[in-house]
């Protein structure tokens, strides 16, 4: 089921419309990407997505994104900050194996499915 809202701190916002990548598959969460278009502005920084092949450091400061089931009832998008750790230190906690492309968060243990990317100053 698509997420109902999208929140960021106290700003909450219902979603319109989900564009999943044509290429995502579920079972791999390859290309788990999508656009998500609000029906209300809410205050969230232009999102900047990876382009170099390099690493980023480590202790960075990101922006995580959490796709929250409440129940079956409705769900949500929240966006919160996290900050990235060794995926040596995901991996020997998780059951599967992190990739080079993959990023780890403080948060990874919580909640693996949301994307990482960092904040515009960051760049």
């Amino acid at each position: 089921k698509p997420a109902d809202f999208v929140s960021f701190g106290d700003s909450k916002s219902e979603v319109r419309h989900i564009i999943l990548h044509p290429k995502y598959n579920l079972s791999t969460n390859r290309n788990d990407i999508a656009l998500i278009e609000l029906t209300e502005n809410i205050p969230f920084p232009v999102a900047c997505l990876w382009s170099s092949r390099v690493t980023p450091l480590e202790n960075l400061n990101t922006i995580r994104i959490n796709y929250m089931n409440y129940d079956d009832l409705f769900e949500e998008i929240k966006i919160e900050n996290s900050t990235l750790i060794p995926n040596k230190v995901c991996g020997k906690k998780l059951s599967w194996k992190i990739r080079k492309s993959q990023f780890c968060d403080q948060k990874c243990f919580e909640n693996f499915d949301g994307p990482i990317f960092p904040p515009p100053q960051s760049k």
